[in-house]
């Protein structure tokens, strides 16, 4: 039996232990953040209430107290958790998160392949739609963000399916739980009150469901909510509505336009791009072939409200629709099943060349995923981590010239703290020929000069130093291919350790 065989067999009996090895896989490598706000407005808030920073290096959004605490209290109980164990790495401690996020993802797809086939009668196996959910390229690297789109979205698909699972039953206290998952949804990203909106209309007027089950999953949405407002309050030190706060910016004032403009295709042509024209065309079909043809199905109604207003609003951002994510094999799959039915697409499947262009696709896809869960979000983690792990010196003295500091990455103001060991002191000088032998006047400091170009030199002393690299962006072997002195051109951080 060969090794395809093999995997085939062992995907198709145990999917979620298969989707949980690739999403370990992945959440181990996809170090750092993808965006910025997975960052500065999570970790380095749990990291102000660690006492580890000041609120003058935080994003702007915390004077304005327009952000939800919840995410940023949850990355400060698990930093406190290891710290009752001495476990303060705080790589290790965010990989954790990366590994909790995907447990809640595992859930949610768990929970939403039983809710799905329970509504819509799909005739594509059970383990061909886990396979959409865990082997789509793009999916396991999104799913294990430490972020408030994929917590949203978790969080909201386990309510819609909890809910779709207990619609006709008499356990209603499933349905207090649903609505608690969906308000918790709305608290990671306010963004999600329009899906939650829609769930609750198609409650209404498509299932017409008891006035009971309506109450209890508005009551569960108000309990989150109330839970969201007293962890505001242990963030910001004072009674807020932050969503509120979070509204009136962005709608009311609209200064969310001040942030860009984009026309009303923008997310129709980066989903085109970004997923790869092949997998976006699917993606995009699908979507709008569900909407159509499905106008009752519960997706219909989750989704079209959420796109909606997101077309509507001037600034767009590709991760504004990632809530929907969870959805979106969902799409795939209805769409396949229908279309499969139509007699001119059955000949269309049986024929040798659409049949090569689709084994062409399973094979860019498996390549697109293997390198998506091997690749880390943030370039720039290495460099921190190197920075942290130097040992033997009771402090690191980082030496840069001008304006750059690899810590200052947002703004002026705005830092990275988190990934930054207390012992680690800053020096900017104007020049390198300001380098001069009288910096190094304290044995028990290891002296850095970090530099934002490449430098092919492993060795070199100037101004009576000697400089030793021992970290670049690039790992050593990509050397061997810089043809016509590519890297030379390239702005990547490289560290010398500096000795008399």
């Amino acid at each position: 039996m060969s090794l395809i065989t093999n995997l085939k067999q062992s995907f198709f009996k145990y999917p979620l232990l298969f989707g949980g090895f690739i999403l370990f896989v992945t959440a181990i490598f996809s170090s750092g953040y993808d965006f910025a706000d997975e960052h500065f407005q999570i970790l380095e808030f749990a990291n102000y209430k660690l006492g580890n920073t000041t609120a003058s290096t935080l994003p702007w959004e915390f004077e304005a107290q327009m952000r939800p605490g919840l995410q940023a209290f949850i990355a400060f109980a698990v930093v406190k958790f290891f710290h009752f164990f001495s476990i303060s790495n705080p790589f290790l401690i965010a990989g954790m998160l990366r590994i909790i996020s995907l447990i809640l993802v595992l859930i949610a797809i768990k929970l939403m392949v039983r809710a799905i086939n329970k509504v819509s009668e799909i005739n594509i196996s059970t383990e061909i739609l886990y396979g959409f959910f865990i082997l789509t390229w793009f999916f396991p690297y999104n799913f294990v963000r430490f972020s408030s789109e994929n917590w949203s979205g978790a969080f909201f698909a386990m309510g819609m399916a909890l809910y779709l699972l207990n619609i006709s039953g008499k356990k209603s206290r499933m349905i207090l739980v649903a609505g608690i998952l969906c308000g918790f949804s709305f608290v990671f990203r306010y963004q999600t009150a329009f899906m939650i909106g829609g769930l609750g209309l198609w409650m209404i007027f498509i299932a017409k469901d008891k006035l009971k089950n309506i109450f209890l999953f508005a009551l569960g949405n108000m309990i989150a909510i109330l839970i969201g407002i007293i962890i505001d309050r242990w963030l910001y030190g004072n009674w807020v509505l932050s969503f509120w706060n979070y509204l009136d910016f962005n709608l009311i004032q609209d200064k969310v336009s001040e942030f860009g403009i984009l026309p009303w295709w923008f997310y129709f042509e980066v989903i085109f791009n970004k997923a790869t024209p092949p997998f976006g065309i699917l993606l995009i079909v699908s979507f709008l072939w569900v909407c159509i043809k499905f106008p009752k199905h519960v997706i219909t109604w989750v989704s079209i409200p959420f796109v909606l207003i997101h077309i509507i609003i001037g600034h767009k951002e590709l991760r504004f629709l990632y809530p929907l994510m969870l959805f979106v094999p969902v799409y795939i799959a209805l769409f396949i099943d229908n279309i499969s039915k139509n007699k001119a697409f059955d000949m269309l499947f049986k024929n040798r060349y659409f049949k090569g262009f689709i084994s062409f696709l399973i094979a860019l896809n498996i390549m697109l995923l293997v390198l998506m869960c091997f690749k880390p979000a943030d370039e720039m983690i290495s460099f921190y981590n190197k920075l942290y792990n130097l040992s033997g010196y009771q402090k690191t003295e980082l030496i840069t010239i001008g304006s750059e500091n690899p810590y200052f990455r947002g703004g002026k103001n705005l830092a990275i703290t988190y990934y930054k060991k207390e012992n680690l002191n800053f020096r900017q000088l104007q020049s390198d020929t300001l380098l001069a032998n009288s910096l190094l006047t304290d044995n028990n400091t290891c002296y850095m000069y970090a530099v934002k170009k490449f430098d092919a030199r492993s060795k070199f002393e100037m101004n009576g130093m000697h400089f030793s690299k021992i970290y670049q962006t690039y790992p050593q072997w990509v050397e061997n291919f810089n043809f016509n002195n590519w890297m030379a051109r390239t702005k990547v951080w490289t560290i010398y350790e500096v000795k008399k």
